[in-house]
């Protein structure tokens, strides 16, 4: 896949929103060290598509269970350590949040305006594609 071309680490991420009071609203977590926000991301497994990938971050990392875009709504490079990565990201239309998962004693979960989601997030790529998202969603 031309995509792939230069990175040897390939990570899926969602993007999980929802509707608030008719306000975009983003799903953060926290980084396992509590560090800084994030959203849902890792890497796609042996026999996984990376739509499959993001879902499964989401619901490991996050608790949050719904309906995911069937192609990327865009994709971002960056370094992991020394290693170029590339991370393609999905939308994930929450439905349900569970009150409990797999992640959840180590890391927090927060509901951010779309504005303070992007203020949040220190990546540019994924910075982009939030503001695209936003303009896109609320047209």
């Amino acid at each position: 896949m031309k995509v792939l071309r230069g990175a040897r680490i390939v990570q899926a991420a969602a993007i999980p929103y929802r509707w608030n009071a008719g306000r975009l609203e983003i799903a953060m977590i926290t980084k396992r060290q509590r560090s800084r926000w994030i959203v849902p991301k890792g890497h796609v497994e042996l026999g996984e598509t990376p739509r499959q990938s993001a879902r499964r971050e989401a619901t490991e990392e996050a608790g949050l269970l719904g309906k995911i875009g069937l192609r990327p709504c865009g994709s971002y490079r960056y370094q992991k350590g020394s290693e170029p990565a590339l991370v393609m990201v999905f939308v994930l239309r929450v439905t349900r949040q569970l009150s409990s998962w797999r992640e959840d004693a180590e890391r927090e979960r927060e509901w951010f305006a779309i504005e303070r989601a992007i203020q949040r997030v220190r990546e540019r790529g994924l910075r982009r594609i939030l503001r695209a998202l936003a303009e896109r969603l609320s047209a």
